[in-house]
């Protein structure tokens, strides 16, 4: 076996996976090994497909591991101390088995090792196959209940299925089968760049409404009909403000909370004050029956919702039929504040000894300071910190909720944050190498969620040429990375030199902007997004932006994407083989000024359609003719003075909190920096001035269909932060 000296890790490693391979599959799994008493210490290190819960000695250590494209697994380290005389290594794995938006559809199975560093040399241990046991799904049910298209499984959990205290080393294992020895042909492993997680438990306090319900709420395992459907829309019968202030004395007394076997089942629903990214977690004791559960953004009509937007946060457990007091948490984080428990006892009590939200993320430390001149100023700085916290998981997510995803387009800017915010350049380093390894290999493209596998590829067109962008940004808000810099223009040259192979007649991109890759020739699909208005993604009562083949944003992405690449690569010492005919930003600026600029009305448009009629009027597309230097001078300050003056005209396509940050970028390079907190008060002033508010949504308008945490969104922490006036976006 060929090891890496520095990373101690395998160029071929033999993964450990059960004889049968399944979708929505888990496995328990657990070794131990003898060690010397002179072993002080000892490195851990653990990689697994897709998801994996690590304990060590009975003791839970930590989750992981970070996502990464489809032929490469990132390690973890663990450093041990003092763990003799013996080791014992327990490990829940689960295997999606389907394509998801946050991880990358890799086969699976379980790699670890530990490493001795206490010599003068490194060496490893062996953890030998014939000492592995393994049991399947381990009270997990293998439903078809998918949490949504864009995550993997609703948890569906037996707990007289599981086997008790399987983590300690006592416990006796001689009944599990040994697992079997797995290689992959290209299958890499490569160590964690990103922050480890923070986890704790945060309980949850405070009972804030408790309802009687049927005790008995059935659902198809097939996953025809979702448990969270039947959540929201079963009666509840509220109890009276009597009752309720007797179940919550009981519950702040430490007492619990019991549902008597009567026929009826109990909705219990808390407060936790604030958005979270958790799993679920609680202590019941019960015989039969059934409780449900699940976590919630918000609130309709007082009650919380577990089904939005085709996705099932909700899940089910059943209690052991022994009766003891079984403790559980989910698989699955989510974003929620609000946390509900259905207890559904059958012909015996349920009684809810504790629940909470074992919270999740990024390890971060603020390192940075900001004297807010008022409350308002102080409330988007620490709510858009908090956002980013919540939302910065083993990758800076798009959301905690409905996709989980790294996503280009706010992914950049995200990690762009989490560096110069918390000094964590991790998460932009983990950014770049995971998008090089994750190219189309026939149009060297790249799908918006990173790891996305579905078939075939849909590729937002304006987010590839933002990574190309971000090449530059990456160079410069890490100086003295040139050298891996250098590596990552490779690909950036790929992204470019699909677009050069597309300019037209017209001197500028020509390229369909709606298609799905279905046709007999065609191997991905393709989408001008440039922001949400337009894309039917959302339900806002407002313009959209026009969309055609010859589009002014995608052209002006184009432009700042080969200016900062083409600056990139001489600071690096790259040489290209780009045609710069094709692709003269000075040429592509003339012809971008000559399609879509209005010389009456000084504005440009979206588009033009295919008889040359130029067509739209939105925020988005002035901004970026400011950013690619389409319009400049005066020109420039006067068309942006003009657009703030236009704001509210509602004929006017308008920017979602996506885009503002290059709406402030715009405003600080047509002489308008000025006005750029102003304008963010405006703009966030609804979110701001909401108390329910405690992470900015995905869309100002909040409607029922956005996340309601959404790290693009706290762009005002960047904007107030002193390094958001030195540093550019644009050069």
């Amino acid at each position: 076996m060929n090891i890496d000296a520095k990373s101690m890790l395998p160029t071929e490693p033999t993964w450990i996976w059960a004889r049968e391979t399944h979708k929505n599959q888990t496995l328990l799994f657990r070794t131990q090994l003898q060690v010397p008493e002179s072993l002080k210490s000892v490195d851990l290190q653990i990689a697994a497909n897709t998801r994996y819960y690590l304990w060590v000695n009975g003791c839970y250590l930590s989750q992981g591991p970070c996502p990464a494209p489809k032929n490469q697994s990132i390690v973890d380290t663990y450093h041990l101390d003092c763990p003799g005389p013996s080791i014992c290594i327990a490990v829940i794995v689960h295997y999606y088995g389907v394509d998801t938006q946050s991880h990358s559809s890799a086969k699976p199975g379980l790699w670890c090792q530990l490493v001795n560093r206490t010599g003068e040399t490194d060496r490893t241990i062996d953890l030998p196959i014939e000492n592995w046991r393994c049991l399947h799904q381990g009270g997990w049910i293998p439903t078809d209940c998918r949490r949504s298209w864009a995550t993997a499984w609703v948890d569906q959990f037996d707990a007289n299925r599981h086997p008790e205290n399987w983590q300690a080393p006592e416990y006796n294992d001689a009944d599990w089968e040994t697992p079997i020895e797995l290689t992959y042909t290209h299958a890499t492993l490569a160590p964690r760049e990103v922050p480890p997680l923070r986890e704790w438990f945060q309980p949850a306090e405070n009972l804030i409404a408790a309802a009687y319900v049927s005790n008995h709420a059935d659902f198809p395992f097939d996953g025809a009909v979702k448990l969270g459907q039947v959540l929201d829309e079963e009666p509840w019968d509220m109890l009276s403000t009597q009752q309720l202030t007797k179940v919550c004395e009981a519950w702040s007394a430490g007492k619990g909370i019991t549902a008597e076997a009567s026929g009826k089942g109990l909705a219990l629903l808390f407060d936790l004050g604030h958005e979270v990214a958790a799993q679920t977690e609680f202590d019941i004791e019960g015989k039969d029956g059934c409780v449900d559960h699940y976590g919630s953004e918000r609130l309709r009509a007082g009650r919380p919702r577990a089904y939005v937007k085709d996705a099932d946060y909700s899940g089910r457990w059943f209690p052991p039929s022994s009766g003891r007091v079984s403790s559980f948490r989910t698989l699955n984080y989510n974003g929620f504040r609000y946390l509900l428990i259905v207890l559904r006892p059958d012909k015996h009590p349920l009684h809810l000894r504790r629940c909470g939200a074992w919270r999740r993320q990024a390890d971060l430390v603020r390192a940075c300071e900001f004297t807010p001149k008022d409350y308002e100023e102080q409330s988007l700085w620490e709510t858009s910190l908090h956002t980013i916290e919540v939302g910065t998981q083993e990758t800076a997510i798009d959301c905690p909720t409905r996709e989980q995803a790294l996503y280009i387009g706010d992914g950049l800017w995200h990690s762009l944050w989490l560096n110069k915010l918390y000094q964590s350049p991790g998460h932009l380093h983990h950014f770049f190498d995971a998008i090089a390894a994750s190219q189309h290999e026939t149009s060297g493209l790249i799908t918006p969620a990173v790891f996305r596998g579905a078939q075939p590829p849909v590729f937002l067109l304006d987010y590839c040429l933002i990574y190309v962008w971000g090449i530059d940004v990456y160079r410069r808000a890490l100086p003295g990375n040139n050298s891996r810099v250098k590596a990552t223009l490779e690909s950036g040259e790929r992204v470019l030199k699909w677009f050069e192979d597309r300019i037209g007649s017209s001197g500028l991109v020509e390229t369909n902007p709606k298609s799905f890759g279905h046709g007999p020739e065609e191997d991905h699909g393709q989408l001008v997004f440039i922001d949400h208005p337009g894309m039917g993604w959302h339900m806002q009562n407002e313009p959209g932006m026009e969309r055609s083949w010859i589009q002014q944003g995608l052209n002006a992405f184009l432009i700042i994407a080969v200016h900062a690449f083409l600056a990139c690569a001489e600071a690096c010492e790259y040489t290209h083989s780009l045609n710069l005919e094709k692709l003269s930003v000075e040429r592509l600026r003339e012809q971008s000024r000559k399609y879509f600029h209005h010389t009456k009305t000084g504005y440009f448009s979206d588009c033009v359609d295919e008889n040359g009629k130029r067509k739209g009027w939105s925020e988005q597309s002035q901004i970026l003719a400011v950013l690619s230097k389409m319009t400049t001078g005066d020109e420039a300050h006067e068309m942006i003075r003009q657009l703030i003056e236009a704001r509210h005209d509602p004929k006017l396509c308008k920017c979602t909190p996506y885009f503002w940050i290059y709406y402030a970028e715009a405003l600080k390079q047509s002489g308008h920096g000025s006005q750029i907190i102003e304008l963010v008060k405006e703009a966030w002033g609804g979110m701001n001035s909401n108390p329910e508010v405690t992470c900015w949504w995905e869309c100002f308008g909040g409607d029922e269909l956005d996340s309601y945490c959404h790290p693009w969104s706290a762009v005002p922490a960047w904007l107030l932060h002193p390094d958001a006036s030195e540093f550019r976006l644009c050069l």
